[in-house]
């Protein structure tokens, strides 16, 4: 008697999936996309306001597509420990608590960066709420 394959599934992370155009990314439960061509963009590689809060808050990856991303996850993408990426945020106030004081809607903001549709720049989408979120706090 001929055993078949066994289908149970294997335990802890699989390969990373592939899209139609050859893109990878991890296979997150749909918390990954994409990015539009796989080339990274090195403003969101340098350390600076913009690409943190993209980075941290709106889930942009370097190749602009889309991964929540935790703390950890950000400070080693500048080469930063966790505690200089923690005093950065307050420097800079990019703390969440001053997005809220200057009522910037993070939940609205990732879901119009996680929902973009191709041929969108996250990184565009993302320097209008930037803009819009600079204009609230000089008010």
């Amino acid at each position: 008697m001929s055993r078949s394959p066994s289908r149970r599934r294997r335990r802890g992370r699989s390969r990373p999936a592939n899209d139609s155009a050859g893109n990878t990314w991890p296979a997150r439960g749909g918390d990954a996309t994409p990015s539009e061509n796989g080339r990274v963009i090195e403003e969101l590689r340098e350390l600076s306001p913009f690409s943190v809060f993209c980075a941290l808050y709106l889930g942009i990856t370097e190749t602009n597509g889309y991964q929540a991303q935790g703390t950890d996850a950000v400070a080693r993408r500048f080469s930063l420990e966790r505690d200089e990426l923690a005093a950065y945020l307050v420097a800079q106030c990019l703390r969440r608590e001053d997005l809220e004081r200057a009522s910037f809607d993070l939940e609205g903001a990732r879901l119009d960066i996680r929902v973009a549709p191709d041929g969108i720049s996250r990184v565009e989408l993302a320097r209008t709420m930037w803009k819009a979120h600079l204009d609230a706090i000089r008010s």
